[in-house]
């Protein structure tokens, strides 16, 4: 079994983009240890060198990198690309997706059926349901199209899915409307200690 260290440096670093094509800067075999230096932000980041040891190898790589080749910023990209399922999704979180404008990438769920996601049996068999008081809690503060968009049109435009079927069975089960969504919980119930139903959001003791 060999041990290897991967020191950071331009020749082993990349920066801004992934791509298969990029030759590996190391191969190891199976059983053997590896050690990563590992660099994480640009030049506005570094820590003041009078208190901190800053190697040398970091301004080689940001000289190296510090001029994307993308036509694009990496967020742009991001957006074009990239969807956050979200289980057990905040409020602080959805506020966010509306901030920065990237609420069609967000996708909601549940992790049903885990003690840890927003699943939980009610004493009352007609309470309304923990999940769905969690989504409420999440997104009733956003916009009445941005709301259909996280609770489902997201997933029916990237997953190719039925949406008339779906709204139909939406329809027929007695799913919450749009601006059923857009009700703030007047107060949250108790839930299981490893629950994430509300992320915090019911406050100390809960």
């Amino acid at each position: 079994m060999a041990r290897h260290h991967l020191h950071s440096s331009p020749e082993t670093c990349h920066w801004g983009y992934f791509d298969a094509t990029l030759k590996p800067v190391l191969t190891i075999a199976s059983g053997d240890e590896v050690i990563i230096d590992t660099i994480s932000g640009g030049p506005e980041v570094v820590p003041d060198r009078g208190q901190f040891h800053v190697p040398s190898e970091l301004d080689a790589v940001h000289a190296r990198f510090g001029r994307s080749e993308l036509a694009k910023p990496p967020s742009e990209y991001a957006r074009e690309h990239v969807l956050l399922g979200c289980s057990f999704l905040s409020s602080h979180f959805a506020e966010q997706a509306h901030r920065e404008g990237f609420v069609a990438n967000v996708l909601w769920g549940r992790d049903y059926p885990h003690v840890e996601g927003t699943f939980q049996s009610r004493a009352d068999a007609n309470a309304e349901p923990i999940s769905q008081l969690s989504l409420r809690c999440a997104i009733s503060t956003l916009p009445p199209d941005e709301r259909e968009m996280i609770a489902g049109a997201n997933a029916v435009r990237e997953l190719g899915l039925d949406g008339p079927a779906l709204a139909r069975v939406a329809e027929r089960i007695g799913a919450p409307s749009v601006e059923q969504l857009g009700d703030h919980p007047a107060e949250l119930p108790p839930i299981y200690e490893r629950s994430n139903a509300f992320r915090g959001q019911a406050g100390p003791g809960w």
